[in-house]
């Protein structure tokens, strides 16, 4: 008897946009398992998680494979009921094409959060404290445009997708808002629809510990000055399209 392979449900998603929270919430279906524990399978192969950014980079398709597979496999030992995998790694979104040639048995879904509440997470995230204070303010500027120009692109590639593939969208704002949104769309889904998530139970998600699902735009938003504020604003100005598609609006001046 050959095992079936798994069923792989790609969340397309950006960073820091929630995605370990909706990872959370899948992980506690007894049909559905984490490649890692937060949802991304990148971690698992050098060759994805080295440079992962980099679109023009040739990814070991093989390699891929079997390391996923084999971990699937391994998972179902312990859980003979898992079906699916959930994977939601980032840089998915810039090689999902050959990520779902690799896993045929596959369903997409798309996550995007609040551009100034995502810059914030990032730009406050990835360093201490100490470092920020050391930047010169032309530095911070540079900073935070340069990763507001990646919420652009990355938001872009996920749009393009999302049209082109008729791909279900959940912002982290939805999710938080109403997280039982997951079992509405899951259902309306056939291949995913025997999967019931459960929401009763507080979730660990980065350094927050354990708690309900919580939004943190408010919190994040707070982080950023006015000047932070102005140079996003000013930086998305040219993308309403990208903003409205989501359900975003800059904010005032």
């Amino acid at each position: 008897k050959i095992d079936p392979e798994p069923h792989f449900i790609f969340l397309l998603t950006p960073p820091n946009s929630g995605s370990t929270a909706i990872a959370r919430v899948f992980n506690t279906s007894q049909k559905v398992g984490l490649l890692k524990e937060n949802g991304e399978g990148q971690w698992l192969i050098r060759g994805l998680y080295e440079n992962r950014w980099n679109g023009k980079k040739v990814i070991n398709k093989d390699s891929i494979k079997s390391v996923w597979e084999d971990k699937y496999y391994k998972l179902k030992k312990y859980n003979p009921k898992i079906e699916f995998i959930f994977e939601k790694s980032p840089p998915n979104i810039i090689r999902i094409r050959e990520l779902c040639n690799l896993f045929p048995n596959n369903t997409l879904l798309a996550n995007n959060r609040d551009p100034y509440a995502n810059i914030s997470s990032i730009f406050f995230g990835y360093q201490s404290k100490k470092q920020i204070s050391n930047l010169k303010v032309h530095e911070r500027e540079k900073k935070i445009h340069e990763i507001t120009l990646e919420w652009i692109y990355r938001s872009e590639i996920i749009k393009d997708e999302v049209i082109k593939n008729n791909i279900p969208l959940i912002t982290y704002e939805q999710f938080c808002n109403n997280p039982t949104i997951l079992n509405t769309l899951l259902s309306n889904i056939p291949a995913t629809s025997s999967i019931a998530l459960n929401y009763d139970g507080k979730i660990k998600v980065k350094k927050y510990g354990f708690k309900m699902i919580t939004n943190f735009n408010e919190q994040q938003i707070s982080n950023l000055d006015k000047s932070d504020i102005s140079i996003i604003s000013n930086t998305l100005e040219e993308n309403h399209d990208i903003l409205s598609f989501f359900g975003y609006k800059p904010f005032n001046q």
